[in-house]
């Protein structure tokens, strides 16, 4: 079917368009910058300890984290290299 040109001969997917800020990075991307495992910035995620919201591209969602969110949360870690108890809901 493709040599007789009915189906194209290329799989195509979903472009994931999504409109984000300037200061928005996804987990992959804060791990790189900050040279440190992705499963790191989840961990903080899904303890709540750093904030970000959810955005649908295409058929999934990301997480979105604002640089200046991460850069308070590491400057609450300080120097003992821990971080803070999350906070109480």
């Amino acid at each position: 079917m493709i040599r007789m040109g009915l189906v194209s001969g290329r799989l195509t997917r979903p472009t994931a368009m999504l409109v984000r800020g300037d200061d928005e990075f996804t987990p992959a991307e804060i791990a790189a910058r900050l040279n440190m495992p992705e499963g790191t910035v989840y961990s903080w995620l899904y303890k709540g300890r750093l904030p970000a919201r959810r955005a649908v591209a295409a058929d999934r969602s990301l997480w979105l984290i604002r640089l200046d969110d991460v850069e308070r949360l590491l400057h609450q870690r300080g120097s003992g290299g821990r971080l803070p108890s999350r906070p109480s809901s």
